[in-house]
């Protein structure tokens, strides 16, 4: 979970869910405090392949099975433990200038 460079809050995972509204924005505003924060590069990095992850495997069964339930899995799986892990891989910095992938 993210803490909160501002005022050293750790972050709820409902409250880093709540923050991303606007969706995967480099801006974070802070719950408790009203900081500005920004994402890291290596959470960045993290949320890519993370993604790349739930695409892969929500397409690999098309391929393998004929069966309908493993295809139904692997399509509505994916995107759930990657919308569940996603406030797990975050980290933010008060310093903007940590945005990018150079």
């Amino acid at each position: 979970m993210p803490t909160c460079e501002g005022c050293c809050a750790r972050w709820t995972w409902r409250e880093t869910m709540n923050s991303q509204r606007p969706v995967m924005e480099a801006r974070i505003v802070c719950p408790r405090c009203g900081a500005r924060q920004y994402l890291k590069k290596k959470s960045q990095r993290q949320f890519f392949y993370l993604t790349l992850l739930m695409l892969v495997l929500m397409f690999m069964p098309g391929f393998t099975t004929d069966s309908a339930v493993i295809r139904l899995t692997f399509v509505f799986f994916p995107p759930l433990l990657v919308f569940f892990l996603i406030p797990f891989v975050m980290e933010v910095s008060i310093e903007e200038g940590e945005i990018g992938w150079k």
